[in-house]
């Protein structure tokens, strides 16, 4: 019996590791976002507070789109999907962590980055492309806060690690004024919008 239990505690420690190594190595894990309609769930609640920060009748670009799951939660807005994966015919491909950013030829009312800045290796160039599509980004981020460790941050595929501190001091940095628009588990939800 001890055998049994020492073999899968090995075999949980193997791919921790293996997790932990895929954040270093894999610039985008095309294959957690192409399945990620399997876990669509567990981020309605979140879309669901961002889409209450949203007017009616905005425009909308949804960076990181995932299976689109806050555009049922919009009124009356055009809605423009951008993904890893082109769910619908309609999205428009990017791949922020190899520098495709979508080309847009207007500005939208609204930036949503759901989700999605945890996972990006140069947020700077990340955050400075989203202030210029859109007016207003609303962006989620979990900070770095704790008792929390980087090796579980990365075992999630999570691959920067700022705190709360540090993220805001980089919006400011970038030149935008920011404020909290609420929290949802331990992701904070931020409007953020250029300085004039």
């Amino acid at each position: 019996m001890w055998l049994i239990k020492r073999y899968k505690k090995y075999l949980f420690n193997i791919k921790l590791i293996l997790r932990v190594f895929k954040s270093f190595f894999i610039r985008s894990d095309y294959k957690r976002w192409e399945n990620v309609h399997l876990e669509d769930f567990k981020w309605n609640g979140r879309n669901q507070l961002i889409a209450n920060l949203i007017s009616e009748g905005s425009s909308v670009i949804d960076i990181g789109a995932g299976t689109q799951s806050i555009k049922r939660y919009l009124i009356n807005c055009e809605y423009q999907p951008c993904d890893l994966v082109r769910r619908t015919e309609d999205t428009i491909y990017c791949d922020f962590n190899l520098g495709v950013y979508p080309k847009v030829n207007k500005i939208y009312d609204y930036v949503v980055c759901s989700g999605v800045l945890e996972y990006i290796r140069n947020p700077e160039d990340f955050i400075s492309y989203v202030g210029s599509v859109g007016n207003i980004a609303i962006l989620t981020y979990a900070p770095l806060e704790g008792d929390a460790s980087i090796v579980s941050r990365l075992e999630n595929g999570w691959v920067n690690h700022f705190s709360k501190l540090q993220i805001e001091e980089l919006f400011s940095d970038l030149n935008y004024c920011f404020e909290i628009a609420g929290c949802w588990k331990k992701q904070i939800i931020y409007c953020i919008e250029k300085r004039l």
